[in-house]
């Protein structure tokens, strides 16, 4: 019973201290790409030990991949309206039948779709260009660890089982 209103209470304080930012009528400042990088970099720490070093390399190399990846994702955000307008724009007289993977309704469709798959191509680079760095700073019982962490699968640290993307076949996701 005392565990119990322990755990209350805390849950409780918890709960209050989250929503400070939003009593004063102003949301909570994002963290900067360096704050984002040096939580990634403190989580690695504790999952793989890494020595200073390290440390202020992966640092380096996580604030450089999220900073670029911020400007993409503002173009892609962008991209996305546009392709929402362009949608909308379309006279759905003028479509004729389209069943992927034929040719879309619209060139300017076509075009916007093609500017987000380049964002998000640039967005997936970033990253795994980051990933790749970091793994080269990385011994050899680092690595394993690392490797391990990845592939947990869903929940784990790192990414699910393949082909699990959002959508159907072609929109980002593999063969069934």
């Amino acid at each position: 019973m005392i565990l119990f209103l322990v755990t209350s209470a805390f849950s409780t304080s918890l709960l209050f201290a989250q929503s400070r930012g939003f009593q004063s009528g102003t949301p909570p400042t994002p963290p900067t790409p360096a704050q984002m990088a040096q939580r990634q970099v403190d989580h690695l720490t504790q999952l793989l030990g890494l020595n200073t070093a390290q440390q202020a390399l992966a640092l380096s190399i996580f604030t450089t991949a999220i900073t670029a990846n911020e400007a993409a994702q503002v173009n892609l955000q962008s991209a996305r309206q546009t392709l929402q307008k362009d949608i909308e724009a379309t006279d759905p007289n003028t479509v004729t039948s389209h069943t992927p993977p034929g040719p879309p309704p619209s060139a300017l469709i076509e075009g916007d779709v093609s500017k987000i798959i380049a964002i998000e191509n640039t967005v997936a680079l970033n990253n795994a260009s980051a990933q790749a760095l970091f793994r080269g700073t990385l011994t050899a019982p680092q690595q394993a660890t690392y490797t391990a962490s990845r592939n947990h699968g869903p929940g784990g640290f790192g990414g699910g089982p393949p082909n699990m993307g959002p959508g159907p076949q072609g929109f980002g996701r593999g063969p069934r």
